[in-house]
Order: structure tokens, then C-alpha cells, then sequence
């Protein structure tokens, strides 16, 4: 179950206390060490584990709650490609570099609204900020009056003197 934005996820079951579920992770939760702990609930590996991280947000590693012991160790390139996962379970976790949620079938990294490539140091597809429909994904409908597109295609037209790598 993918429950992006939320902070936990629980099952339901017929006793009073709910079995809580290892959510994927939350969006928000997710920036520069917002992970505090993830919970493996099932199989013989199944505990607590806390990530640590470095000075820029990328989880280093996870360590065992139950005795301290190192089980997952990463290491990245400049553009964030892993270059190295040692340990006895280093795939078992998702939040990695950046510490957003790492496919491990792909190598992409999920930003939230698009994936990003960390071999290439790319973004498969073009930021959906100015895509149409956009804003109704996000819970802000716009509407648009010819006017006003014609004003944004002018503002918004390259020309002779544009630099694209002025912000």
C-alpha cells in the first residue's frame, strides 16, 4: 500500500487495537530527516529500524531498535546515485537519498509529482507545474480566460536575450 502524505496507515481488525502498517514514504514527512523510524511487521526480520543521516538529509544507514545493530549502510554519488548498499538487509528500505522514496526496480527516486533519474542526474519527464490540469490535481482549479493566455504565452516566450539559467 502506497499512502503518500500521510504519516502512518493502519489495519483494521476486529480487536480494540489496530495493527499500524509500514506506510510508503510520506511526502511531507520525508525532507532532510523527517523519518524518524520504520517497521518491518512480518517475516524474521521483523522489528523497528531507525535511519541515520548526513549533513545534507541522505539516509546513511538504518540500525535494529532492538539491539543497536548496523543492518543497512548506503553510500552516493554527487547527483545521487547509489553507489554502494552493504548490510544484511539494505534493500528492505525505501527512503533513501534525499530521503525520498528509492524504487529499487528502477533506480528512480519519487519526488512527489514526478520520479527522478540519479544515473543520468535527469528527470524522465518535464515538471507538471506548467502542464494543464495541473492545478486541479493539486486542489486549485484555474480558469483562464483567452486574455489571459495570451498575456502568459508573451511572458513566457523565449527571446534573444533569454538565459534558461536565470530563475
Amino acid at each position: 500500500m502506497q499512502a503518500w502524505g500521510t504519516i502512518g496507515t493502519y489495519e483494521a481488525r476486529e480487536e480494540a487495537n489496530p495493527i499500524p502498517q509500514n506506510p510508503s514514504p510520506p511526502n511531507d514527512a520525508c525532507n532532510e530527516g523527517g523519518l524518524l523510524a520504520t517497521v518491518i511487521h512480518n517475516g524474521p526480520d521483523a522489528g523497528v529500524y531507525f535511519p541515520f543521516y548526513d549533513g545534507n538529509g541522505n539516509v546513511m544507514g538504518y540500525v535494529r531498535g532492538a539491539d543497536g545493530l548496523l543492518v543497512a549502510q548506503y553510500e552516493y554519488g554527487p547527483f545521487g546515485e547509489l553507489l554502494r548498499a552493504t548490510g544484511p538487509l539494505p534493500q528492505s528500505f525505501n527512503p533513501l537519498f534525499s530521503t525520498k522514496y528509492h524504487d529499487w526496480e528502477t533506480g528512480l527516486l519519487y519526488y512527489g509529482y514526478r520520479y527522478y533519474n540519479p544515473t543520468t542526474g535527469r528527470w524522465p519527464n518535464r515538471d507538471p507545474l506548467r502542464e494543464l490540469g495541473f492545478e486541479v490535481l493539486r486542489g486549485k482549479p484555474q480558469i483562464e480566460d483567452k486574455r489571459q493566455r495570451q498575456t502568459r504565452r508573451k511572458a513566457t516566450a523565449p527571446n534573444e536575450t533569454s538565459n534558461l539559467y536565470v530563475f
